[in-house]
């Protein structure tokens, strides 16, 4: 299930990669810019934010770990923020029909959601 958020990020952004190509835009290049501020700080809130949460959720018990829900919603959350600014910026490649630099907060986003991929260790079995 984890995989599937990651694996539709980089399905998706694969094909706008295959399909745009560098050159005609649709907006100014200066909104093109704003849109592409707009994702790294929308990145930088959602995963600084989405850490936190995590971090809140997901604190251990008594027993030293980790109840299970907390864990899968905390996860999602962290997850589900890094996906909203990496398909932001995928979409600011399709409306600016310019991949660079667009292309670097959706890639910087699966990569922070690739390294804290969930392993579930010290997660309470139940």
């Amino acid at each position: 299930m984890w995989a599937s958020l990651l694996f539709g990020e980089v399905l998706f952004l694969s094909l706008v990669l295959v399909l745009v190509r560098d050159g005609k835009s649709s907006i100014p290049a200066d909104e093109a810019k704003l849109l592409y501020v707009v994702d790294a700080l929308l990145f930088a809130a959602m995963a600084g934010l989405g850490f936190v949460l995590r971090s809140f959720l997901t604190r251990a018990g008594e027993d030293g770990m980790i109840d299970p829900g907390k864990y899968f919603m905390g996860t999602i959350v962290f997850l589900a923020g890094c996906e909203a600014a990496a398909l932001f910026g995928i979409v600011n490649i399709i409306i600016s029909g310019h991949v660079w630099p667009a292309v670097l907060v959706p890639g910087l986003a699966m990569l922070v959601q690739a390294i804290s991929f969930p392993t579930g260790n010290g997660v309470r079995e139940e």
